[in-house]
Formats: structure tokens, sequence, C-alpha cells
């Protein structure tokens, strides 16, 4: 709307970046999107990775120790993000360690398009079409303990380092041996504020012997059996093809007495010695007990970083895409109701409110498109007309126009939609819904009529290829699908 004051023929910005892909593949930090006239350096040069260009000197919100998230210094942003800096950050790096990750191309667009119901296209577009971006832009830095470092003296390791900072944030998060500083002064420099792990430093890892240093993987959470019997309660938040699992009994895997271990496998064609495999360890419990600096995007406020907002209308348009095109007639619209997750289920009101003008027009009707069949829900009943019990009402999972519900909201004169409405305003065939996409093509992308047969021959390639990285691409592929 902002843009349209300007130029009122203005479409809605997106960055499709399979475009950048295909032109620049490892090297997309020359795309045109890193210039300074566009979002600034993608790989920032400045000591505190601030953003530069066009943007920089853009800033959080001001500290706020009442929010319901920040860090030790009132900062908005990730509780685990211990960095002083008010200004927003991106790092394109991790602790260190370049990042040579090429962006999601048209192979996964075409994933995505053959996909058949909404459940699919949800988990194709997050894990895949969106996957780690964040990570990858944000980056960490100022590291106690260096991947970049670690990876020069041990270039073999280049894969599963890499794989440590994609992965960074999830290892510090979920260390319940982390020691996280709840205030700070403004002042306190980061090496006196930030957070680590007690009685854990390099000097005592490197006396203890290796089943010390297992029972240490096991306990911050980095490698480990729920049951040691069973193969398939291991779990890491690292890929868990990089770990090699065996058998230590002596009959029959998984049968009589004897229990599942596992070592390190950086490499498909790698095996590790009990030498190598606790400098492995040792070091994966060091970083890990030790955080960095959380570049913007790598955090929940990775709106403060304006990159964030052409980068998620570009899945919007896909399902767009998907909505107009007939091609998707027979698309299964189902909502895989949740429960378990404030939010997420089909009903649940979320905290957005007048999209749509409501509070200038409260005695309209429902403003979605009536024409586009509405989605139905998994486990629940019909979308006939029903009354809330509490002096709304719902038009065919279309809120009406009357106030938010709730003693919290009483009086307010606010009304908070529900994913059913979002579901039914945001079809891009309602006449009130304020964007449209310029086009829906993609040239640079190579034309195929069965996507789902492309997307089955790229596998098939993929699975034909030798070394490191056709390695990386199939144990990515495989987190992907075990994260759905």
């Amino acid at each position: 709307q902002a843009l349209r004051l300007i130029e009122p023929t203005a479409c809605t910005p997106y960055w499709d970046y399979t475009i950048d892909d295909d032109l620049y593949g490892h090297h997309w930090e020359k795309s045109v999107v890193w210039d300074d006239s566009w979002f600034g350096a993608l790989d920032t040069q400045n000591r505190n990775h601030e953003l530069e260009g066009r943007f920089a000197g853009t800033s959080y919100p001001p500290r706020d120790f009442n929010f319901s998230e920040h860090n030790a210094y009132g900062i908005l942003t990730k509780r685990t993000n211990v960095d002083p800096n008010m200004l927003t950050t991106r790092a394109h790096q991790f602790c260190d360690l370049p990042i040579d990750l090429t962006l999601p191309g048209c192979s996964i667009v075409s994933e995505c398009l053959a996909t058949n119901d909404l459940t699919s296209l949800h988990h194709c577009a997050e894990d895949e079409l969106h996957g780690n971006i964040h990570n990858v832009i944000g980056g960490f830095f100022g590291c106690p303990v260096s991947l970049g470092k670690f990876g020069e003296a041990h270039p073999e390791y280049r894969n599963l380092l890499m794989n440590m900072g994609e992965v960074a944030s999830t290892m510090w998060s979920n260390d319940p041996h982390i020691e996280w500083p709840t205030y700070c002064a403004n002042d306190t420099q980061f090496e006196t504020c930030r957070a680590r792990c007690t009685n854990i430093t390099m000097e005592v890892l490197d006396e203890m012997d290796s089943d010390e240093l297992y029972l240490l993987m096991h306990r911050h959470n980095l490698a480990y059996f729920g049951n040691s019997s069973d193969r398939s309660t291991f779990d890491s938040p690292m890929y868990n093809s990089y770990f090699d699992i065996s058998w230590t009994g002596d009959g029959e895997e998984g049968e009589g007495e004897g229990e599942y271990e596992w070592t390190f496998k950086p490499r498909h064609d790698m095996v590790l010695n009990s030498t190598l495999n606790d400098q492995l360890m040792r070091f994966s419990i060091n970083f890990g007990c030790n955080p960095g600096k959380y570049g913007t995007m790598s955090t929940g406020s990775a709106t403060n970083d304006p990159v964030f907002w052409p980068i998620h209308p570009f899945f919007d348009r896909l399902w767009h895409f998907i909505r107009l095109d007939e091609g998707f007639e027979h698309f299964n619209h189902t909502w895989e109701d949740s429960s378990n997750c404030s939010g997420r289920g089909w009903y649940d009101e979320l905290p957005f409110t007048d999209l749509f003008g409501e509070s200038e027009n409260e005695q309209e009707d429902a403003v979605a498109s009536p024409e586009y069949p509405r989605p139905s829900v998994s486990g629940a009943a019909g979308y006939a007309d029903y009354t809330d019990g509490e002096g709304g009402r719902r038009l065919g999972g279309v809120t009406t126009h009357t106030p938010a519900r709730g003693a919290a909201r009483e009086g307010q004169g606010e009304w908070y939609y529900t994913n059913a409405d979002l579901y039914s305003l945001f079809d891009p065939r309602n006449p009130k819904l304020e964007y449209v996409y310029d086009n829906f093509e993609a040239p640079h992308c190579e034309a195929d009529d069965d996507s789902g047969a492309a997307a089955e021959s790229e596998v098939s390639e993929e699975s034909e290829e030798s070394g490191d990285d056709a390695e990386v691409a199939r144990r990515r592929r495989a987190l992907r699908r075990d994260r759905r």
C-alpha cells in the first residue's frame, strides 16, 4: 500500500531466488539484491556485521524487558542471541566458516508443484523451498569457538562443520546445561555477559576418555539414543547421516544382549578411529557450550532485516498459482488441524485484525470470495453457518463483523481472524484482496509438463552422482523429509 502511494500500478514485490540460484549457483552474493542500492551486502565486512548500503543503521525497537521475548540486554531478539548491539546485523557466515550453500532452485519448485494436497505443499514450501534461508543469510558470528579455524585445520570435515553451522541455534537452544544470562547492563561487553556451560572447558574435555565424552554428548543433546537397544531412537540436531550407527551385541542386530553405538561419519567414505572420533566429540561439545551472536535473520526478530519482506511473498505467489491454475482443480485443500499448538488450528484466533478495513465498514458482509470452494479440515465438521455462542457469528468459516471474543479483548472493537478466515480472505479471486502478482512465469526453469516426473528424475540422477557434494545433497533431502 505504501508503494502504491508512489506508484499506483505497483504489484506485490517478491524475491524469486531461484533466478539467482540459476545465475550464480554457490556465489549468489553477487546478485543485484545485495547491491548497496538494494538491500546491502550479504557478507557484510564491518566489525559488528551491521547492515550496509541503503538500510545501514536499521535498528531494533527500543529495549523492553517486559516483552515476551528479549535477550539479557532487553533487546527484542531471540533470548539466546546475547548480542548487545541495537542495530540489525547480517553475517552470512557460520562462526568464521564461509557459507557456500546454494539457494533452493527450480527443482525444488517443481517438487512443490508436484504435491497434490495442502499438507504436502506446506512441508515442501516450509522445509525445502524456505528451508534454512534465514540462518544462511543471517549467520552466526563473534563465536567463542570458531568453526572456520577448525575447518582450516581439518578441511576433510568441511561438510560436517557446515551442517553444525546450519543447526547451531538448535544446538545452543536445546542444551540444558548452558547458563543464559537474564540481565546485563547496556555497557556490559559480550564476553562478560555471554552464555556458556559451567565447568566445561577444552582443558576439562582433554582429560576425558571416550566413554565420558560419549555420555557428555548425550547430556548436552548433541547425539544420543533415547533407548540404546532401539536404533530408531537415535537423535541429533546434526544430520543423522553424519553418524555411523553399529550394533555391539554378539547375536543378530537388535536381538539378545547388546546395544547400538554411534561414531561420527564426516564423509560417506570416511571411517574414524577412536582418537579422531574423540577429537570431534570434544570440538562439538565445546562449540555447543559456547554460543555466539546471531545475525538478525537467524532470530525471531528477522522482520527487522528488510530482506525478510520480499522473501516470503515468493511462497504466497506459489500458493496463488496453485489456487488459480486449472491444472490444480483436484488439489486437496484439506487443512490438517492441530490442537497441541495454539495458532495452528483451523478456528484458532490469530493476532491479526482489520486487514480489510472492517473497522470502517462494520456492517458489510464478509469479504471473502464466494466462488472459490473453501477447504475442509481433517477431523472437523462441515462449514455451515454457525454461532460461536459468545455473540459472534461465522458464515461459512468467515467471521462476520462482530467484536473479538474473550474478556481480555472485550470493548476493544477489533476483529481477530482465524486460519479459516484468512484462507478464504486471501483467495486470489477475492475482489477485495488488495494485492496481486505481476505474473506466474519462470522462464529460467526448465519447462516440464509433468513436474512430478521432473522431481523424480532429479532424485534418480542425484542418486547416481558420486562425491561429497552429492552426499550432502542426499543428506539434506533426507533431513527435510525426516522433519515432516
